[in-house]
């Protein structure tokens, strides 16, 4: 798992070859998780 960021509270990842759009993921230390698009965040 590439991971992109350590912050605080989550971890952004980000992986190769994965599915379109072009996206990152936010995974927060409670397990929450989101997908962000890059083109509109």
């Amino acid at each position: 798992m590439p991971t992109l960021a350590r912050l605080a509270q989550s971890t952004i990842t980000m992986y190769a070859g994965d599915h379109l759009p072009p996206h990152f993921h936010v995974r927060m230390n409670d397990g929450r998780e989101a997908l962000v698009e890059l083109a509109t965040l």
